[in-house]
């Protein structure tokens, strides 16, 4: 959609380039830019380095129905059904050019009520820093792309925060493209088809369009590296390397090209895609040679040699699209006016759905489910929900309450299964209880359900794209759904059971207006009273002597303003040390075996009053079992692997398997491990974690979970003592 509406717009469909850390205001309708929107790693990035405290730092609103993580982050967040994320962004447009003189093409679309309070002050937001604000919108629907292109366009922020003339060229979806192939195929037009990194019986299930076209097919290859979705129903499977095993090139930013080369040899007797389709085509280079002879042909600029390319990674290119040069006029300076004018009216139409609204997403870890199988990530807990194993029904917890559905979901309470029905397609799920999700509204994530992903993510949660047709399978939100009472209970496995912060103080925070008068407001020095009654500072109270600082001395710190609560820490630890997965039933348990995790706290508007009003006693007794608000602020607090200078388990471990290095640092010993458990109890961050099960060659746990197999356990750690 973003394509066709700059082809619209400005009659290139192309992608711009997103400059996130230029914007001084940022307003998204529905992208969560930050975790699944684009290019979220890069946005990411950009993001937090406008996130700065200071007087520079960006003011981030958010307009969405799902709490996502991009909402989450949000200054201000409002929850909007997206029947309106039209409405929302016509309503800006015209404010905008209200408040700054400027004629309008565009019909105005008047709100009422609180949201025209929120939309008048983005707009006002916007306004003040035009030229460095930046309007981005989430969904698949051309009309909404326009109107943020009208907005972009209006505020002056093409060639600042937004670059139509270096494209992202990674963003070439053509759904159209898709829809004549499917017809095509139907039809028994084409002779042969070829499949690389794509899995269309999978995402694109509806009434098993693509399955049953594909049976219309003579000669079908999948080059994928497993027997998938897909792969089940070609004539011959020709294995791909892994990407670490692989050559390669890209270019995914006009103007700049980047190198890839292998790690490791071949771990199976695979070959790279190109190299297979170059030996089709009777070339007789080797891959290697022909990105080598590509990039010197077409991308060198001078100065440049393959082995200083290759040593870099990333080398100046040609601007090139399609082999196209880019026409150097300035894009986003003038708007096709008819066009907008056109998208206004026609979201000026829809109307707010009577019934439930449903919107797929990704999550950060699983995604659209390529890497279902990687048990890693499955057990990554969702950074929202902290759930993890599964896909459920998000939904607004008053409204379960209503419907009688579950919502103190921990240990032992089960969720309520319930089904849905889209445009005559019913999934069943559980549904689960989501802080900020707005009334009237589900949510569901894709990438789950698979039956052809492997040993650890087949059967795992439930396909959401089955609910989608051949016709609107690009579609990711849809209007008038039914939802069931429960038929059923499920036990969702989740790896935090409590959501606010009970009255204790684990985070603390303060507005950027107070930490300009004062950077320590809210962080007060803490004094406590030491045991000769004398005032002390709490880095003046030690239970130890102090180690002796001979060399290197190792510390962690995390800018908790940096922090986006994304999880990519948790997995990257699990990663490197090698850590087991323990399954879904484990985590169920509390057995958990990450060693690092992030806490994320809702607010509450709980206070003395509504205490009293409810007669549950005093403040403090009520905050113990205090429920979020209906739409929270939230907070990340990561509790990192806490290598601690005074580390309390070194002064219990009657075997001295923890110890401390001459650096600083608290170390492991494995072997000497007995498991008496004392570092646990005393380890006041929680960061030791047991589980007695031999996970690297235990048998038994094998047949529970067989991606513990051979090659599973080449990266577990040969003991899992603690």
């Amino acid at each position: 959609a973003i394509r066709k509406a700059n082809g619209r717009s400005f009659g290139e469909e192309i992608v711009p380039t997103y400059h996130f850390d230029k914007a001084k205001v940022i307003v998204s309708v529905g992208a969560d830019f930050i975790s699944s929107w684009l290019s979220p790693i890069d946005f990411a990035r950009q993001y937090t380095l406008g996130r700065k405290p200071g007087k520079d730092m960006s003011k981030h609103i958010q307009f969405e129905s799902n709490m996502s993580l991009t909402g989450s982050n949000a200054d201000e967040r409002y929850g909007v059904k997206p029947s309106q994320y039209g409405v929302v962004l016509s309503a800006i447009y015209s404010e905008i050019a209200n408040i700054m003189g400027a004629s309008s093409s565009l019909k105005r679309v008047d709100v009422s009520g609180e949201l025209k309070a929120k939309v008048n002050a983005a707009a006002n937001h916007l306004v003040k820093y035009k030229g460095k604000s930046i309007v981005v919108v989430g969904t698949n629907n051309v009309e909404h792309q326009e109107l943020a292109n009208g907005i972009n366009s209006l505020l002056g922020n093409y060639g600042n925060t937004l670059d139509l003339g270096s494209p992202m060229l990674s963003v070439q979806s053509d759904d159209d493209a898709v829809d004549e192939l499917l017809n095509e195929m139907t039809s028994g037009s084409v002779q042969a088809l070829i499949l690389y990194g794509v899995n269309p019986c999978y995402t694109i299930p509806g009434d098993d369009g693509f399955s049953s076209a594909m049976s219309n097919v003579d000669l079908k290859i999948s080059l994928a590296d497993r027997i998938d979705e897909s792969a089940k129903l070609s004539n011959y499977v020709c294995p791909d390397n892994n990407y670490l095993e692989s050559w390669g090139d890209a270019n995914p930013i006009a103007g700049f090209y980047s190198l890839q080369q292998p790690t490791i040899k071949p771990l199976f007797n695979t070959r790279q895609a190109q190299e297979s389709l170059l030996k089709w085509s009777g070339a007789s280079v080797n891959y290697r040679d022909y990105v080598r002879e590509n990039l010197e042909t077409n991308h060198f600029s001078s100065g440049l040699s393959w082995e200083k390319c290759l040593h870099d990674g990333v080398a100046k290119s040609n601007k090139v699209i399609s082999n196209q040069p880019i026409r150097e006029v300035a894009l986003g300076t003038e708007i096709n006016a008819e066009s907008l004018s056109a998208a206004g009216a026609l979201v000026a139409a829809v109307k707010e759905s009577a019934g439930y609204e449903l919107t797929l997403y990704e999550k950060t870890g699983i995604g659209n489910g390529s890497h279902a199988n990687n048990p890693w990530l499955q057990e990554l807990p969702d950074p929202i929900s902290k759930v993890c194993w599964d896909n459920y029904i998000t939904m607004n917890p008053l409204e379960m309450k209503e419907k009688g559905f579950n919502t103190m979901l921990g240990q032992v309470q089960e969720a309520d299964v319930v089904m849905i029905t889209v445009n005559g397609k019913t999934a069943s799920a559980p549904v689960y209880p989501q802080y900020g999700q707005v009334r009237g509204t589900l949510g569901l994530a894709l990438g789950y359900g698979r039956q052809g992903a492997g040993a650890a993510g087949d059967g795992v949660g439930v396909n959401a794209s089955a609910l989608c047709s051949v016709d609107d399978h690009a579609r990711k939100q849809f209007s008038n759904v039914e939802i069931s009472g429960s038929v059923s209970k499920y036990h969702l496995a989740s790896t935090q059971t409590h959501h606010t912060m009970m009255g204790r103080d684990p985070v603390r925070e303060t507005t950027l207006e107070e930490y300009l008068e004062d950077p320590k407001s809210n962080n007060p020095d803490v004094l406590i009273t030491s045991v000769d009654h004398k005032k002390k500072k709490a880095s003046e109270l030690n239970l130890w002597r102090s180690h002796a600082r001979d060399g290197h001395f190792w510390n962690l710190s995390v800018d908790l303003n940096a922090c986006i609560g994304c999880g990519s820490c948790v997995i990257a630890c699990h990663a490197e040390n090698n850590v087991p997965v323990v399954g879904k039933d484990e985590i169920r348990r509390s057995r958990d075996m990450h060693w690092l995790r992030i806490d994320r706290y809702y607010s509450s508007d709980m206070n003395e009053q509504k205490a009293e009003t409810q007669k549950i006693g005093s403040i403090d007794k009520f905050k113990a079992m205090e429920e979020p608000s209906e739409n929270p602020e939230v907070v990340f607090q990561p509790i990192m692997c806490q290598h601690c200078n005074h580390a309390p388990c070194e002064t219990v471990c009657p075997v001295a398997a923890t110890t401390h290095s001459s650096e600083g640092l608290n170390q492991m010993t494995y072997n000497r491990c007995v498991g008496t458990k004392f570092c646990l109890n005393n380890c006041p961050y929680k960061v030791r974690r047991f589980n007695w099960f031999n996970y690297n060659d235990n048998s038994d746990f094998a047949a529970v979970n067989p991606a513990q197999d051979d090659l599973g356990r080449m990266v577990l750690n040969p003991v899992q003592g603690g």
